[in-house]
């Protein structure tokens, strides 16, 4: 559940507002175009009262050809970026060099570990189904207004998490293989790398800006820098309370890991003003390698889930004082790199 009804359902509602935006504008410059000559005509009905300023994205950027994966198996290469529809558009060739079928995967429930820069991202999803000894290229898209929510303006570099199984049934479904071949979180640097400085964490600056959080139709009830919580590589950088348009209240907290491994941060026994919501696992974060993730907690789908819990159905979710989680993280053979610990968070 979790993926789709938290992070995702906000960053979805963040690139919905900043396309539409973007739209605006596109029209707003074809009429300054169109009336150019016409901005000292008294006779004129608009004026351009205030203009929005978000910083965009550098466009001027390239790769080399890269092999990212070459196994008995398949071989996957990157072969190019550009840009369309406002997205990152990363071009991949992908070669199945076996006799039975295989499917490659990124970007999926099962696993997700795609990141731009420093900052692991739910954009760039593969589904790519292989026959014998074939060959096939995908666009794979990250939508770069995305980007600004982190303070993206360049793009260093891009990691993907990939995933090739077998993908082998029989006709009537009696047997089947969809065995693990391999998995790696792969990184391609771009040309404007060197340009960029991945020991700066931009994601508190850009989240804060009122221009940004007015083009994504959001309201901070507070947020915070965090120092207090730091073991074993894994530290939270900050905690913010947000509320959108719809009227839906989430727990935004920024999340580092340091050390030199895949892990995956996870928050199960949700509490809301000291009541408990939710029992179990909530909701869990891929966290690359020197990377940082943003764990989002949609109050509202909390409490919805807890329909047999009256003291949470009547919680007032206009008044929020503290929401408390169970925090635990993982390496990626599931040895316990933070053992569950329980955290809350006062706003």
């Amino acid at each position: 559940m979790q993926r789709t009804t938290t992070q995702h359902k906000f960053t979805q509602k963040v690139v919905i507002s900043l396309m539409s935006v973007a739209l605006v504008f596109s029209m707003l410059s074809l009429t300054a175009c169109n009336s150019s000559n016409n901005a000292t005509n008294p006779s004129s009905n608009i004026t351009v009262k205030n203009q929005t300023s978000v910083q965009e994205i550098d466009r001027d950027v390239s790769i080399e050809k890269t092999t990212l994966i070459d196994i008995p198996e398949a071989t996957i290469s990157a072969d190019s970026i550009s840009f369309q529809n406002d997205s990152l558009k990363l071009m991949l060739t992908m070669t199945n060099k076996t006799s039975k079928p295989i499917s490659i995967q990124a970007g999926t429930l099962g696993f997700s570990a795609n990141y731009i820069n420093n900052y692991m991202v739910d954009d760039g999803y593969i589904g790519t189904d292989l026959e014998p000894n074939e060959s096939k290229t995908a666009d794979v898209f990250f939508n770069s207004n995305l980007f600004k929510m982190f303070g993206i303006n360049k793009i260093g570099e891009i990691g993907i998490g990939i995933t090739i199984k077998n993908n082998q049934t029989s006709k009537d479904y009696s047997k089947v293989n969809y065995d693990l071949i391999h998995r790696e979180v792969v990184s391609i640097k771009t040309s404007q790398y060197d340009s960029v400085d991945m020991n700066v964490d931009t994601y508190p600056e850009a989240i804060t800006n009122e221009d940004l959080l007015h083009t994504l139709d959001l309201t901070i009830l507070k947020f915070s820098k965090e120092d207090s919580f730091d073991q074993n590589g894994i530290s939270i950088k900050s905690l913010g309370l947000f509320k959108n348009t719809d009227g839906e209240t989430s727990v935004a907290l920024e999340i580092q890991n340091t050390n030199n491994l895949l892990v995956s941060a996870n928050a199960s026994d949700v509490t809301i003003n000291n009541e408990m919501a939710y029992e179990g696992s909530w909701i869990g974060e891929a966290i690359a390698p020197n990377k940082i993730a943003v764990m989002v907690i949609t109050l509202n789908d909390v409490v919805n889930m807890a329909q047999d819990n009256e003291n949470i159905q009547n919680i007032d979710l206009e008044n929020i004082s503290t929401v408390g989680i169970k925090f635990t993280v993982f390496d990626e053979n599931s040895n316990t790199i933070v053992s569950p610990t329980e955290l809350e968070f006062n706003f």
